[in-house]
């Protein structure tokens, strides 16, 4: 660009640094360029640089208002050291594993559960195992001796082997 500069001889060259750069330097003026991502302590260094003004501008998109510049440019940093990274990197892998965590209780609960039924279904199989074993165990005439028959009135006895009067061990008809 080229311009007569006797006709402009009151402009100046000007440097734009970062808010980080200029930390610790003091100039006439300041122009500062606001910025969503700006907190209370970049604010600070960006507005306190001057000796006889500063001018901050921004544009309508970013800030809709003059409370919400001031919200943006006054509110605290969230992390200032290694470690506050780290933290809320734990904290948001925690937030992902809560529903996880959930999940296994579930699971632990359920587990419990089917065990229960598992030694229960094995307790059956034990005891219908000793059963066997023990009618196999019995003298021969001694199973064939003891039948368990039912009877109409009372359900199941054990008739002994005992013959009613038409030599049948049915129970005789009852009357009607």
């Amino acid at each position: 660009m080229a311009f007569d500069s006797c006709q402009y001889d009151r402009i100046a060259h000007g440097y734009a640094v970062t808010i980080h750069k200029s930390q610790g330097a003091t100039v006439d003026r300041t122009y500062v360029l606001a910025d969503p991502l700006m907190n209370r302590n970049a604010s600070y260094v960006a507005l306190t640089r001057h000796r006889d003004g500063v001018q901050v501008y921004t544009d309508r998109q970013t800030f809709v208002d003059r409370d919400q510049l001031d919200r943006s440019l006054s509110r605290a940093p969230s992390k200032d050291f290694a470690r506050d990274y780290a933290a809320a990197a734990i904290e948001r892998h925690a937030a992902r594993l809560a529903p996880l965590a959930d999940q296994v209780r579930s699971l632990r609960a359920q587990w419990q559960d089917v065990a229960g039924v598992a030694a229960t279904i094995q307790d059956v199989s034990t005891t219908a195992s000793q059963l066997s074993d023990a009618r196999a165990a019995w003298p021969r005439q001694w199973r064939a001796s003891t039948p368990i028959r039912p009877r109409r009135s009372s359900g199941w006895l054990p008739t002994h082997g005992l013959l009613n009067d038409s030599g049948s061990d049915r129970p005789p008809p009852t009357a009607s």
